[in-house]
């Protein structure tokens, strides 16, 4: 789920609690926290510890959740760094938050959801790309009060104290993280580091273009353009459109996740797609070498597409043989042992892996891939599936080259 629905929620229901401004602050700390494992990733680029330490990976578990809530309100209730929230600072580190969450916010309301229209265009062949226009106009209306949301989200840090109370509303507000990430596709690993199982219920997509769109909005509405005695109607206003969403795209798609099973049996698997209309089914086949993708339209409830792929293709140049020792099969184990391979594997709904024999270099090449994101991939606009291979997009594609001296990515 996006950071600003991440955010909204928890706000919501504190304020209609009536909760002090400090335990709202530690609420809405504990509810964003979980996704500041960036700090982890970079770590990892040097480490290199395990294979959770991604976007999703170690922080959004029960234990390392809470753990992180803890650190981050002892370090933002700390003098030294409260110092720099106080109403009025304006350092360096303020102005650079400044230009991030007026950048954020900007995808968040008008880039994404407009990428999401021209691709629902290019999809369907209607002209939805129209409605970017006015969403356009109304995003700019918006932002004219966009610097005083940001000095009131800023101004929540210097509310922070740190105490018993504080401590329980931020591991409530990751408890509120954690159940949104669970929604959406990709899940979470909730026991680490007991387990690497992942945990989702695949009812939205990893990031929802409507909740992220609304949420952005409410957001800047809320802190922003009305008076303080009408924050609690616009409050309520938010919590139910939230709560509409939630209920009417999630229910839609529970009754369309069923049908699908009913129709393809317990072998298959549905996952949510970028397109809130539209669901990916995964058929496993007898052959357990084949695997078949299709999509499934909710509303009309048919099949839109059906694509097959081969979990594995082995390909090499007639006129070269593959030395002894180094067959597919031992070049893909081989990889294995890379933790970029682990951890694609682990992120990954169904890999299939192209392997390439390259007779010049003596050595395999092996490109993976998620079959459902490639299936999906097809019905974006030529740039957007560009950038979705990208190796640093989630679910994007690995390649690696194998050699009788060991694995390394390319």
């Amino acid at each position: 789920m996006d950071g600003y629905t991440h955010a909204l929620v928890p706000y919501s229901i504190g304020r209609l609690l009536g909760r002090r401004e400090a335990e709202i602050a530690a609420l809405l700390l504990g509810a964003v926290i979980p996704d500041g494992d960036w700090v982890i990733v970079l770590l990892d680029r040097v480490l290199s510890f395990s294979v959770a330490s991604v976007h999703r990976g170690i922080t959004h578990s029960i234990i390392f959740g809470f753990l992180s809530a803890l650190i981050a309100l002892f370090i933002f209730t700390r003098k030294g760094v409260r110092r720099y929230f106080e109403p009025g600072s304006r350092t360096r580190l303020t102005s650079a938050l400044r230009i991030y969450f007026w950048v954020s916010l900007m995808l968040a309301t008008l880039v994404q959801p407009a990428l999401f229209l021209l691709q629902m265009s290019y999809s369907t062949g209607q002209p939805f790309f129209i409605l970017a226009f006015p969403l356009a106009f109304v995003v700019y209306r918006t932002y004219g009060g966009l610097s005083t949301l940001i000095a009131l989200i800023l101004d929540k840090l210097h509310k922070l104290e740190m105490g018993f109370s504080s401590l329980v509303f931020a591991c409530i507000g990751v408890v509120f993280h954690l159940f949104l990430d669970y929604i959406t596709s990709g899940g979470i690993p909730l026991l680490f580091p007991f387990s690497l199982t992942r945990f989702s219920a695949e009812l939205f997509f990893y990031i929802d273009p409507l909740f992220m769109m609304t949420s952005g909005v409410f957001i800047i509405y809320l802190l922003t353009r009305i008076r303080q005695s009408r924050q609690v109607l616009v409050t309520r206003g938010s919590l139910a459109v939230f709560l509409c969403i939630l209920l009417v795209t999630g229910g839609l798609r529970f009754a369309a996740v069923s049908s699908v099973r009913e129709e393809f049996g317990s072998n298959a698997s549905v996952y949510p797609s970028g397109s809130p209309l539209q669901l990916i089914g995964v058929e496993k086949n007898q052959s357990p070498n084949i695997v078949h993708v299709f999509g499934y339209d909710m509303l009309e409830k048919k099949l839109t597409f059906t694509k097959s792929f081969d979990r594995i293709t082995v390909s090499s140049n007639m006129n070269s043989s593959v030395p002894e020792g180094l067959t597919a099969e031992t070049a893909i184990r081989e990889a294995r042992s890379l933790l970029a391979v682990q951890r694609f594997e682990w992120l990954a709904k169904v890999v299939v892996i192209n392997a390439t024999y390259d007779s010049k270099s003596q050595a395999w090449l092996l490109e993976y891939g998620d079959a459902v994101r490639r299936a999906e991939m097809d019905n974006y606009p030529g740039f957007l599936r560009s950038a979705a291979r990208s190796p640093f997009v989630f679910g994007g594609e690995l390649r690696v080259k194998v050699t009788k001296s060991g694995a390394e990515l390319v």
